[in-house]
């Protein structure tokens, strides 16, 4: 595999439409042959998408072969996270990204999941996105989202539902784990939607969330909650890609309101 020679934008859009239409059609993920026979593309240009996605955090790939492992917001391996729909299902690297499969398969369906990981079970149903009761639910972000890929897998791991915050607290005592943000269920699936809505669209942007740069500047402080893979990330929209910069913006004021909301 040739890692110097560049990956289009266009190119890279295809190959990760492509895992996601998969997954959401089929409750599996294409390998690298198959992308390749469905794509018309060559094994090395498969591979060389993947690495670079995975340079952008648009994917993570297996440690020792070039195949996915996580596209957000999906798991191609268990997890505590099962969301179960009428014909597919599918795991989910946390919760927060079992309400992303919710929102873009849309309709009825249901999450499987633990309290706190722990021994007791959780079934949240859904309508395209939003859960229905569970109002008193919270939401556990262990570790502050923006540096969640000091280990993704890690942080991932430990974004889970509690009935309580002195719940939450005794949770991290009894495990010796970090206390992060609890934050109401319903707020979670909201945040959701606003981020993962457009995942299964075409077309493909990069923007940065970090502050500083561009429309996005005055919107970083919310990066920790809204984005948990930090700095660059990818938006899917089937507008230009200047109004892609006008649409994350957009999702990143509303976000940052709805949680000022929910601060006061």
């Amino acid at each position: 595999m040739d890692a110097q020679r560049p990956v289009g934008k266009n190119t890279l859009s295809l190959v990760h439409h492509e895992l996601i239409a998969s997954l959401i059609n089929t409750g599996g993920c294409p390998n690298r042959s198959e992308l390749s026979t469905q794509l018309n593309m060559s094994v090395d240009e498969i591979e060389r998408a993947l690495a670079s996605l995975a340079e952008q955090r648009g994917v993570v790939l297996h440690p020792h072969v070039c195949e996915p492992w996580v596209v957000h917001p999906f798991s191609t391996t268990p997890t505590s996270h099962w969301v179960e729909g009428p014909r597919v299902s599918w795991w989910a690297p946390c919760i927060w990204c079992a309400f992303g499969i919710t929102t873009l398969v849309g309709g009825e369906t249901k999450i499987h999941t633990r309290i706190g990981g722990e021994a007791e079970p959780l079934v949240i149903q859904v309508l395209n996105g939003q859960p229905a009761g569970l109002e008193k639910v919270l939401v556990h972000f262990a570790i502050p989202p923006a540096r969640a890929w000091d280990n993704v897998h890690q942080h991932c791991s430990m974004v889970l539902p509690f009935h309580s915050h002195a719940d939450i607290l005794s949770w991290c005592e009894r495990h010796k784990l970090p206390r992060g943000e609890p934050v109401p269920l319903h707020q979670v699936a909201r945040l959701a939607q606003a981020w993962y809505g457009t995942h299964g669209d075409v077309s493909l942007a990069q923007v940065d969330l970090r502050g500083g740069e561009g429309n996005l500047s005055p919107f970083g402080a919310c990066v920790s909650v809204l984005a948990p893979w930090g700095g660059s990330v990818l938006i899917h929209a089937i507008t230009p890609p200047s109004t892609t910069i006008d649409l994350a913006t957009r999702v990143v004021q509303a976000a940052w309101d709805s949680l000022q909301r929910v601060a006061g």
